[in-house]
């Protein structure tokens, strides 16, 4: 019984001993949810906040950057030495089972967010307008930009290939920049000589791409272009700052290239529709002499191959010579803000200073832009403005302007702006220095809202740039057609009652005028009803419309007939004085279609025919815009005409009920009077609602007086002093803010019946916007609020006698005091501003701390240093001047540095080094001696490590790629690191094991091949391979003594473990027989 223990403690013995050689079992459907992409929180804990127990509670940890993760702040753009890789798991918050439950997870060390946004594709650009076609569309919108070019004469049958502008190719549009490649070939030239090598920051393409010198027929090739169309463009850095290789995608630098060549992952992407091939191919070069075109990517594994596109539009990755002569074809990206708009490359601007107006939409086929000229010497314009905000379409506005620079192609233009910021149309309107001139709103424009933009323009010609200063922009209304402004002037009007009695009363109310025209500084209006009835002359009279019946008693003038009540008895001295007086008729008495400004003139005249069927007056020719809209349908609604007709004295034009243009006999019976009539503008003060326009009291303070709805009455200047006069008023500058309360001092006012003393406030452009009535005393002060709402700006406050008429009279003001007021904005409660720097870096700002307060919980976290120990937040650098910590009062602004102390030890910086025979990279934090050993198809001496067994058995069966025993022949490195090795572009896409010897213990990364390399992170450097994974097996990334399962490395630790049992229980069984025996 005693030995049958024995053997029992044997046995067990030997199965404990073999246990620890077998690896662990995993299953091939298994995934790694560890955290464990950043090596500073390998599993969540207490000191990260997350609880299992509740879905979705995201994970707080944040890392401090330290000697471990080899993280150098100095570096700009340092990339992360750990891969950024995420898999959903417990600690991000993510839950599959929420929809849209967004995942919190990112990597601090590379600040690279987990779910980046799909670039974008727009195709408008911002100020101009919007086309329909993109690098992404079937047909690719073209540009063209810069000099004239021809092809590089160094292979001479090729001189003179390409010699125009430069046309490009828009790849992407977004909503800032766009991205453009050369259609043609500018050029064909060598990578490098073939004793260079394929990295692309010293290559002699890109110093030509990036060179402006001109010497005879040879010119690199920024000498094609002007100064500002190269201001116009968002340099980019196309290559690591570091090592100089081309960089997969290039990113903003503003001491970066002009001009790039595209790399292999830009020309497969996006840009070219998802790399279509087709796309890539040039469209123009011409077959019979070459179509490669260079990419700025490395060839292959090759030092001295550069990748390119061939005719077909393929990618070559292992590249060809850097020393053949390939085409060019350089990329830039143009910031959208510096385009004023695009016009057609050829005839886009066919009109001649003074043609007004010509459609500006979508330019078909390809563009030329007009851009920003900064120089202020080639192009300015100081001021523009316009006679009138508010436009009808069809009508003229005044455009005066000033401080233009002239001569050769240098012109003042406009154009017009939609509420969008898209332009819709374009015009030259001077060749002067200083002026006005007036251009024509196109008639067919919709009524909103829009944008004059006045610039200095500098014309290239076709397919060349032109250049613009720094515009002026004018908003502008554009109103109507639909509905007409109505506007009261005059006093009651009854028809008259001598003709024909039954329309006596029929129009009692102050008079209602539609306003036909609002240009020149004046309104032309016309009455809305019919204020009188009567014949255009008497039976003895003839249709001469100077010595006509109507014309007499439209102007006060005694007629064959007289009347009860002549028209101008309806108005005012007042209003009458604000009238412009025209001349209706030549010198033999006959109606002019048109009127002329004349002092001796008529008040009010009837219209001829032209005027009545002119667009501007009835836009669009509408007949029912001429017809009258409140007269009695029963009663005739015919209105005269002045204009004669020719056949015969006896009649004379008018207009039909149903707005058409006829003639009838002047003597039948009499006929509907419209008479119109010229309003001077700068004799009116402002314009308020007809009713209740004014519904405010003395002392309330301003109402809105911004544009009135509905009918208008109006407030007119009234020059007679002895009804309304403001001898003095405290005319001194103001400075407020709003909501402040100015005091107001006047004297001489006339008061009573009706007259008070008011004020407006008018904005910069003279509008008015607010309206208030200050006193009813001759003289005084008063007290007036500036509205809480007004926005800072320039304003004038207007201080005048008013004589309030009531209803919808008119009301009239004594000429006004003007006096200057700023509105400034409220100055805010002083709070301060506390700026953290580390060496060259801002680490923090804290804004917005009150007085005598303290950081506190925003005062930032420790910073780090590599080879150096942080000592503290000073006022001046290097640990000068007073230290502050998070409980110090905080009083003003201030600036605080870091203190550091070099401490003993190597100082490490984040580089990658490449080995120039195999190309085989490490990323990662070295010291600044670091050399990169690489041996081809190198191991560990064979039984030295039984890690590397894995790797020979591989090797032996013919399962590996490549093979290389990495490591550093001088230096250190600290941290994690990058390793990728290349194997070779027929390997893209397919997924292999990085197999790498670590002390003794093998690990393996699983990794997908992109552009030839295997790419993975480890933390050493010793022995890695390169394997296709075993048929049927999932490897994880992990070392083998958490080891995915592999089916054919379990087979034989099992075979011999079966073999030592048996051994043991053969030799069991023979003891026993033994002692039977």
């Amino acid at each position: 019984m005693k030995k049958m223990r024995k053997s029992f403690w044997a046995l067990l013995l030997a199965v404990m001993m073999l246990y620890p050689l077998m690896p662990a079992a995993v299953s091939a459907e298994g995934t790694d949810d560890s955290p464990s992409h950043c090596p500073a929180h390998t599993a969540h804990d207490d000191t990260c906040g997350y609880a299992e127990a509740k879905d979705a509670l995201p994970c707080t940890f944040a890392h401090q950057h330290d000697d471990t993760c080899g993280w150098d702040k100095t570096q700009d753009a340092v990339p992360c030495a750990v891969e950024a890789a995420h898999v959903h798991d417990s600690g991000c918050g993510f839950s599959k089972a929420v929809a849209g439950s967004p995942c919190t997870h990112s990597c601090n060390l590379c600040s690279v967010s987990a779910d980046a946004a799909a670039p974008t594709s727009d195709i408008g650009i911002p100020g101009g307008v919007k086309g329909t076609e993109g690098g992404t569309t079937p047909a690719c919108r073209h540009i063209y930009f810069g000099g004239v070019v021809k092809t590089d004469v160094m292979n001479g049958n090729r001189d003179g290939e390409y010699s125009d502008q430069i046309l490009w190719r828009v790849l992407e549009n977004s909503s800032s920049e766009m991205v453009l490649l050369a259609e043609y070939y500018p050029a064909w030239r060598r990578f490098a000589p073939a004793a260079g090598n394929n990295n692309y920051r010293d290559s002699d393409i890109r110093r030509w791409l990036t060179g402006r010198t001109v010497t005879g027929n040879t010119r690199e090739f920024l000498g094609n272009f002007t100064d500002a169309e190269l201001a116009a463009i968002n340099r980019q850095r196309a290559f690591d700052s570091g090592t100089g290789e081309a960089a997969a995608s290039v990113t903003s630098d503003a001491s970066g290239d002009y001009f790039w060549l595209p790399s292999s992952e830009e020309v497969k992407g996006t840009w070219f529709s998802g790399g279509n091939a087709d796309r890539r191919a040039p469209v123009y070069a011409d077959p019979s002499k070459g179509a490669n075109w260079w990419l700025r990517s490395p060839g292959g594994s090759k030092y001295n191959n550069a990748a390119y596109v061939n005719l077909d539009g393929g990618v070559d990755d292992d590249g060809e010579s850097i020393s053949n002569y390939f085409g060019v074809r350089p990329a830039f990206k143009l910031r959208l803000s510096s385009v004023l708009f695009p016009s057609a490359a050829v005839g886009g601007k066919s009109v001649n200073v003074g043609d007004g107006f010509i459609d500006a939409g979508t330019p078909a086929g390809d563009w030329k832009l007009t851009i920003l000229d900064s120089d202020t010497d080639n192009l300015n314009l100081t001021r523009a403005y316009v006679d009138t905000e508010n436009v009808i379409p069809g009508t003229a506005a005044k455009i005066t302007f000033e401080g233009a620079k002239t001569g050769g192609d240098k012109v003042v233009s406009c154009v017009l702006l939609d509420s969008d910021g898209n332009v819709t149309h374009y015009a030259r309107l001077s060749d002067k220095e200083s002026g006005s001139a007036s251009i024509t709103i196109p008639a067919d424009l919709p009524a909103g809202s829009y944008t004059l933009r006045v610039y200095n323009e500098q014309l290239g010609g076709d397919k060349q740039t032109d250049y613009a200063s720094t515009p002026k922009d004018i908003p502008l209304e554009v109103a109507i057609p639909t509905a007409y402004q109505h506007i009261y002037f005059g006093d009651v009007q009854r028809t008259d009652k001598d003709d024909h009695g039954n329309r006596d009363g029929e129009y009692t109310d102050q008079i209602l005028w539609r306003v036909l025209d609002n240009s020149n500084g004046e309104l032309m209006m016309m009455p809305e009803f019919f204020p009188a009835y009567r014949m255009f002359t008497y039976p003895d009279g003839g249709n001469n419309y100077a010595t006509s019946d109507i014309r007499s008693w439209l102007n006060g003038d005694a007629a064959v007939m007289s009347t009860s009540r002549e028209f101008l008895n309806n108005f005012t001295a007042a209003e009458l004085s604000a009238i412009n007086k025209q001349r209706v008729y030549d010198k033999d008495g006959v109606a002019t279609e048109t009127v002329t400004a004349d002092n001796d003139g008529d008040f009010f005249w009837l219209l001829s025919r032209s005027e009545a069927e002119n667009e501007k007056y009835f836009p669009s020719g509408h007949a029912d815009r001429r017809a009258r809209i409140y007269a009695r349908p029963s009663d005739s609604s015919e209105w005269s005409l002045r204009t004669p007709l020719s056949e015969s004295s006896l009649f004379a034009h008018m207009v039909n009920a149903d707005g058409g243009t006829g003639w009838s006999k002047i003597t039948t019976s009499p006929t509907a009077i419209r008479p119109a009539f010229k309003l001077r503008l700068s004799s009116v003060l402002f314009p308020s609602a007809a009713e209740g326009g004014k519904s405010v009291n003395v002392g309330d303070g301003f109402i809105d007086a911004g544009a009135p709805a509905g009918d208008w009455k109006l407030t007119i200047l009234d020059n007679d002093t002895g009804n309304l006069s403001l001898t003095n008023a405290d005319a001194g500058e103001k400075t407020v803010s709003p909501g402040d309360t100015v005091e107001i001092t006047f004297a001489g006012a006339k008061i009573g019946g009706g007259k008070v003393v008011s004020c407006v406030l008018a904005d910069e452009s003279g509008k008015v916007t607010h309206y208030a009535k200050l006193s009813d005393k001759e003289s005084g002060s008063a007290l007036l609020s500036i509205p809480a709402d007004l926005p800072p700006a320039l304003y004038t406050l207007q201080v005048y006698n008013e004589q309030l008429s009531g209803g919808k009279k008119t009301d009239y003001a004594s000429r006004p005091v003007n006096i200057p007021l700023t509105v400034k904005e409220n100055t805010p409660a002083a709070t301060y501003t506390v700026t953290f720097i580390s060496g060259s870096t801002t680490v923090k700002e804290v804004p917005g701390i009150q007085p005598n307060q303290t950081v506190g919980s925003e005062w930032p976290d420790t910073p780090f240093k590599s080879g150096n120990t942080f000592g503290g937040w000073f006022t001046g650098q290097n640990g000068a001047g007073i230290q502050y910590t998070k409980t110090t009062p905080i009083n003003g602004d201030v600036t605080l540095y870091a203190k550091w102390t070099p401490v003993s030890g190597p100082t490490y910086s984040y580089r990658t080094l490449t080995d120039p025979i195999t190309r085989v990279k490490v990323s990662g934090s070295f010291t600044s001696n670091a050399v990169l050993a690489v041996k081809k198809s190198s191991l560990h001496e064979k039984g030295s490590y039984a890690a590397c067994g894995d790797i020979r058995e591989r090797q032996n069966g013919g399962g590996l790629i490549v093979l290389h025993d990495i490591s550093l022949s001088s230096g250190k490195y600290i941290g994690g690191l990058i390793v990728e090795i290349p194997v070779g572009s027929k390997h893209n896409g397919r997924e292999v094991l990085m197999i790498h010897c670590k002390d003794k213990v093998l690990e393996r990364r699983t990794v997908k091949v992109e552009n030839g390399v295997a790419k993975g992170s480890f933390f050493s450097l010793s022995p890695f391979a390169v394997a296709v994974p075993p048929s049927g097996t999932a490897a994880i990334n992990a070392s083998t003594a958490s080891q995915t399962g592999d089916t054919a490395n379990l087979l034989p630790w099992l075979l011999t473990m079966l073999s030592v049992l048996a051994g043991c229980a053969l030799l069991l069984l023979y003891r026993k027989r033994n002692t039977k025996d």
